[in-house]
């Protein structure tokens, strides 16, 4: 799986100015005014990346398992690899974020006298990656947050 998505805003050369915005303010549209008529307007070329656009992500593992007809357990490894994403929108002081790749371990069992029954567990981020979203929460004193390290699962599916 590999998912990516690329936005484009190309209306910062319209017949308005920008105020660019600073540590605590955004930046926004002035109709009264246009572009380039003021030092604190927007500076930039006529066309910036959308804001809170994900990065380049892609999943890729592999599966054990006993038996393709009949099948009892599995087993699945996988790796979460996430781009980092420099494409911002700075005029909103959006900030690059790093990339990063996270591991993930799974496992199924369907015990012999209850085919109907289905346990999971699984361990994801098990090397204890410290890591952050591109859309996780930063404030603009520059509080973030990071995401949990190693997580457990465990669960059962009945069917009936």
């Amino acid at each position: 799986m590999v998912r990516y998505v690329d936005g484009r805003d190309r209306t910062r050369n319209g017949n308005f100015a920008t105020i660019s915005g600073d540590s605590t303010t955004v930046s926004s549209k002035d109709p009264t005014r246009v572009r380039g008529a003021d030092n604190n307007l927007l500076l930039g070329g006529d066309a910036e990346p959308l804001p809170s656009i994900s990065p380049l992500e892609t999943r890729i593992g592999t599966r054990l398992r006993n038996d393709a007809q009949n099948e009892r357990w599995n087993l699945e490894l996988a790796a979460r690899i996430v781009d980092r994403q420099n494409r911002v929108a700075s005029s909103l002081l959006e900030n690059s974020t790093a990339g990063f790749t996270v591991f993930d371990l799974r496992g199924t069992w369907k015990p012999l006298r209850k085919r109907d029954l289905t346990l999971v567990a699984g361990v994801e981020n098990f090397t204890d990656k410290q890591y952050r979203e591109h859309l996780d929460f930063r404030s603009l004193n520059g509080v973030s947050v990071f995401q949990p390290g190693t997580s457990f699962y465990m669960g059962a599916d009945m069917s009936y």
